[in-house]
């Protein structure tokens, strides 16, 4: 169980002051970066956050604050090694001055049985309850359960399950998937699903997916939509488990949206369109929007409403950032 990741944290990120945030975003109120190691290492590439504060109203799961990061595997790196798909950082943050974190590998079961690497972009997460639902550009959202995570030999660098012996290529805990709703929309074009989001704003609580577009992503590079579907606020689960709609749909008229969460009628878009690897938030209303200064190489957002902060992440090899900054300055 979850109970027993974070009880077994093995990593400590470097803590950092806002003015140190490539950037400078306004309002930060906690950042750290990755380990050196992991700041540097072109094979792991930070996509999707989310959080405790995603998961349950009261902000904590097994009685502390959680960030957790999505990270892929760039293949392109290192294409004689074997692909391990993805995986998840849980980091500790119930003290920020002093937080930690441990890695879990991504797995989707196997005949055998057996287990083998989730190889997408995990551009975004959201955890909802006990579920993490997780971003599969083109497809969908694939869903894993926390209440089913596993514990996996790591004496040798393999990924699957032979002679009674489980591996997770070094990882010594591993999150299985569980099931994906998958898109099946007579629109044309169908949606893309770049990363996905939790809007606990209201009554029902909200996933928010959306769309990356640039000059080759999509039609336009305008022409990205924002979708939001709800939950079952008991379960986790969507409203209709078989086949569900969007209960709303907007064009987002922004280029290069890495992330997106919406707090009521705002959205908040993250996006890496300015030039030189600088980023930009877009405050988003029906009336207009309103452009403010961001990380630089910037991807997901997660929006702590417990505490009232806005989470974002960036992924420039050597320059590696989590930050929490206060939610006034963007809302």
């Amino acid at each position: 169980r979850i109970e027993t990741v974070l009880a077994d944290l093995n990593r400590d990120p470097v803590v950092v002051s806002g003015a140190a945030v490539p950037g400078d975003p306004p309002g930060v109120e906690l950042a750290f970066r990755w380990e050196d190691e992991e700041n540097d290492k072109p094979t792991w590439v930070p996509q999707g956050i989310t959080g405790s504060a995603d998961a349950d109203p009261s902000g904590l799961v097994a009685g502390r604050r959680v960030v957790v990061v999505s990270f892929y595997w760039k293949e392109d790196e290192a294409p004689a090694d074997p692909h391990k798909g993805v995986r998840l950082a849980f980091v500790d943050i119930t003290n920020p001055a002093a937080p930690s974190y441990r890695f879990v590998l991504l797995v989707e079961p196997t005949a055998g049985p057996s287990w083998q690497p989730v190889e997408i972009h995990a551009g975004g997460i959201a955890w909802v309850g006990d579920y993490l639902y997780v971003a599969h550009t083109g497809k969908g959202v694939r869903v894993f359960d926390t209440t089913r995570i596993l514990q996996a030999d790591t004496s040798v660098d393999e990924i699957g399950c032979a002679g009674g012996v489980c591996r997770a290529g070094l990882y010594k805990y591993v999150l299985p998937q569980v099931g994906a709703f998958e898109r099946f929309a007579a629109c044309d074009p169908q949606p893309i699903f770049s990363f996905v989001a939790l809007d606990r704003s209201g009554a029902v609580p909200r996933l928010v997916t959306g769309e990356y577009c640039s000059t080759t992503a999509c039609d336009t590079s305008l022409s990205g939509r924002v979708l939001r579907f709800p939950l079952d606020p008991t379960t986790g689960a969507l409203a209709s488990p078989d086949r569900t709609f969007a209960e709303s749909a907007f064009y987002m008229g922004e280029r290069q949206v890495q992330g997106a969460v919406s707090v009521g009628d705002t959205f908040l878009l993250s996006s890496s369109e300015p030039a030189g690897g600088a980023g930009a938030l877009y405050r988003v209303v029906s009336g207009g929007r309103d452009a403010i200064g961001w990380i630089d190489t910037p991807e997901d957002v997660y929006v702590d409403h417990t505490n009232a902060q806005l989470f974002s992440l960036s992924e420039g090899l050597g320059e590696r950032f989590v930050f929490g900054a206060s939610l006034d300055a963007y809302i």
